[in-house]
């Protein structure tokens, strides 16, 4: 038993110990490790969104600004229905913090879009036609403001977003429009987000909804770039669709990435911020490492407290085993079997002791049964009876032992005698019933004298006839003194 093998009861139980711990430390470690990055993500991902929640709104303030700057321009050139050109460049020069605002200056344009007046004076855009652009046409028909997605510059060439308030009438007519442009590529009102990253390695990002263009992003590589296409990132098509939220998915770049979205305003442009998840959920992986270095090293233990425990609490049993081999080779008498402990293996030994016990017996029964066959065998061959006689103190008596010719002399057989001599006794002649119990009857003076010799005659009738009887015999009284007479 000292060898591991399936054929060892220590090794099956060590194993089915061992297979319940790993499975339940195994559980709860992958269990743990899992609710962790379940619970990390739902906690950087509410701290994802409250960030660009933030920024959005800072965002829109701005937004609001530069219209409201623009909308009440728009109102002092309504005031001047009849000004030409060079009155309103006057404006337009006068108008105190508007370049501020909009680093790539304002343009007025009339109602067919063409720019009459413009600031700065060195960008050369007076005569510059607009009419043609969607969202001029988009501005003529609801009279709104608007805020284009990004394009490129038709004078300069560079990437921009315009912001357009459009110039009513005295009749509310469309009279022409107010434009500020920013310029995408210089300083501007967007660059806490240029300038700023989400973590170590992640992006805010500003997107266009209508188009799928970055507007800003920390990564400027992405500015005037366009997002995802319909059906590449699910997550990003639910951000374009109007979800507000966060979700993961592999980004473009086969990057997978936590990413957060809200819509800034009324606007159509979308504040997003992305994360790698190698980088969100790092606290979580070293988590998960040590859960499954803390499981490794606990099934390790596990294994070896359950080995020695086992191997400890067995080894009566094993001693046991090798007591009952070394009995069975004949290297050790037939003993009873050491109990250690008062438990299903000591009570094991006592079954086992209790049945050797009884084996034993039985086998010593047997010898001397055996060995009185084998002696009433030799005495048949012994003429006359030899026999042993019991007397007991109330006069009644009998023959535990008697030779195959008691049936010839008394027409009995052994057997009948064995526990009750009266068919015998019955058989006393009257005459000398008297003598012979008197004679048979008187023991040694000690009661540890040892064998009496006697000699003594009596007559036993039959039906065939009466018959003399001679018999010599030792008396010597029973195993313990006073309790009876056994003859020999």
């Amino acid at each position: 038993m000292n060898n591991p093998s399936w054929q060892s009861l220590r090794t099956r139980l060590v194993a089915g110990a061992l297979c319940a711990s790993v499975v339940s430390i195994w559980i709860v470690a992958l269990g743990i490790g899992r609710y962790v990055r379940s619970d990390m993500e739902a906690a950087i991902s509410a701290q994802q969104f409250s960030t660009i929640s933030i920024i959005a709104s800072e965002i829109d303030r701005s937004l609001h600004e530069r219209n409201e700057i623009l909308n009440r321009l728009a109102q002092r050139l309504e005031a001047v229905p009849n000004a030409n050109a060079d009155h309103i460049q006057s404006m337009l020069e006068a108008q105190a913090g508007v370049e501020a605002l909009f680093n790539w200056g304002v343009i007025v344009v009339d109602a067919e879009g063409i720019a009459l007046a413009s600031v700065p004076a060195h960008l050369e855009r007076v005569g510059t036609a607009y009419g043609d652009r969607a969202y001029f046409q988009t501005l003529r028909t609801t009279l709104t403001p608007i805020i284009t997605p990004p394009m490129v510059g038709r004078r300069t060439g560079v990437p921009v977003i315009t912001f357009a308030v459009p110039i009513r009438g005295a009749d509310k007519r469309f009279r022409g429009a107010v434009l500020g442009v920013t310029n995408l590529l210089e300083p501007n009102f967007l660059d806490q987000i240029s300038r700023a990253k989400y973590g170590h390695t992640g992006d805010f990002v500003i997107t266009d909804s209508r188009t799928r263009t970055y507007i800003a992003s920390s990564d400027k590589r992405r500015v005037m770039g366009a997002g995802p296409a319909a059906g590449v990132n699910p997550i990003y098509d639910k951000y374009i669709a109007g979800h507000e939220g966060s979700g993961i998915a592999v980004s473009s770049r086969g990057v997978e990435e936590l990413s957060s979205s809200v819509r800034i305003g009324q606007t159509a442009w979308l504040m997003q911020s992305v994360l790698p998840t190698q980088e969100a959920f790092l606290v979580a992986r070293q988590i998960q490492v040590r859960l499954v270095v803390a499981a490794l090293v606990l099934t390790l233990l596990t294994g070896w407290v359950a080995w020695w425990w086992v191997r400890r609490q067995l080894r009566p049993l094993e001693k046991s085993a090798v007591l009952l081999e070394e009995m069975r080779q004949g290297h050790r008498p037939r003993e009873a079997l050491p109990v250690e402990r008062d438990d299903e293996i000591g009570k094991l030994a006592n079954a086992f002791n209790g049945l050797l016990k009884a084996i034993l017996d039985q086998e010593s029964l047997l010898t001397r049964v055996a060995a009185t066959e084998q002696v009433r065998k030799i005495l048949t061959h012994v003429p006359g009876m030899v026999f042993k006689y019991h007397q007991l103190p109330d006069g009644t008596g009998a023959f535990p032992f008697a030779s195959e010719a008691v049936r010839s002399l008394y027409g009995v057989s052994s057997e009948t005698v064995e526990n009750n001599a009266s068919s015998i006794r019955r058989l006393l002649v009257e005459e000398d019933r008297n003598r012979f119990f008197a004679s048979s009857t008187s023991p040694p003076t000690p009661c540890n004298a040892g064998l009496s010799i006697t000699a003594y005659n009596w007559r036993t009738g039959r039906s065939n006839g009466c018959t003399w009887m001679r018999c010599r015999s030792g008396v010597m009284m029973a195993a313990r003194c006073g309790t009876g007479l056994s003859r020999m």
